[in-house]
């Protein structure tokens, strides 16, 4: 019961530590970027997400998973995400990382916890969908952002 509480509230400080990615005094055009997750296993997958918007975190993949995912024990069974952002230029810190269904599981595997990060300026288009992909392997950790239609990569 105690560990189930100290989950609960450290999910809860980590979500509160985001922000909007639309501020709220913004009126223009918007854009949508899409979270990818691809399952290995039951407990394990491979998360790509936007993690900072000018400097601001936001929410993302990784974190709804673990809140969609919390009490099913080492279940990890990633969820959709994505979010509207405004459509003008930012700098966008993209992220891919190895997650697990239960914390403990991540100290066993910490050889194998594959990490990759990219910062974008970038200027999404109006009305334009974006997808975070990438791969986490032994030999290659990568992150990349695409556009969703013609899975071009964003340079």
């Amino acid at each position: 019961m105690k560990n189930s509480i100290c989950c609960a509230l450290a999910l809860a400080i980590l979500c509160g530590c985001t922000s909007a990615p639309i501020p709220k005094d913004y009126s223009g055009p918007i854009a949508t970027i899409q979270d990818w997750a691809r399952s290995e296993d039951s407990s394990r997958a491979q998360f790509f997400y936007l993690s900072e918007i000018d400097g601001r975190k936001v929410d993302n993949i990784l974190l709804a998973t673990r809140q969609a995912n919390y009490g099913k024990g080492a279940s990890n069974t990633p969820v959709t995400f994505s979010r509207q952002v405004p459509a003008r230029a930012s700098k966008l810190k993209i992220e891919g990382r190895i997650g697990y269904g239960a914390p403990i599981q991540e100290m066993f595997h910490s050889s194998t916890m594959y990490t990759a990060e990219a910062t974008l300026d970038f200027t999404p288009e109006p009305n334009k969908t974006y997808v975070v992909r990438g791969v986490l392997t032994p030999n290659k950790q990568e992150v990349w952002l695409e556009e969703a239609d013609t899975r071009k990569r964003i340079e």
